[in-house]
């Protein structure tokens, strides 16, 4: 079974909404910030129109997956190498999301940052 190592929401803005993973609080707005500026540095540089940026980063330790929604908000899953059907569970979580099901994610992430 492949594992999932983290999950990012991130707004149109590039502010993180909700993360689930290993890191600290501020490492994780540190990558959030980063990836944020990556994809949109990628979307200007592509030689294709309507270029959506990049979708997947493939590393030797770790795989990048990242779904945009068309209000702007961004879903990105770091996991082992090869896991299979993450696009479909990042529609997945975006629907939940768009739903209000992930509401409670979000307060969870602003009840740390006051901790």
């Amino acid at each position: 079974m492949a594992a999932i190592y983290s999950l990012y929401i991130i707004n149109k803005s590039g502010g993180l909404i909700f993360y689930k993973g290993r890191m600290d609080t501020n490492d994780s707005l540190k990558v959030a910030c980063l990836w944020h500026s990556m994809h949109a540095i990628s979307q200007q540089l592509s030689h294709v129109n309507g270029c959506s940026g990049i979708e997947l980063l493939q590393a030797d330790t770790f795989d990048l997956h990242y779904f945009q929604s068309l209000p702007g908000t961004k879903f990105f899953v770091v996991c082992e190498p090869g896991t299979p059907h993450l696009e479909s569970l990042l529609r997945y979580i975006y629907e939940l999301y768009e739903q209000g099901e992930v509401v409670v994610l979000s307060d969870n992430f602003v009840q740390a940052l006051d901790l």
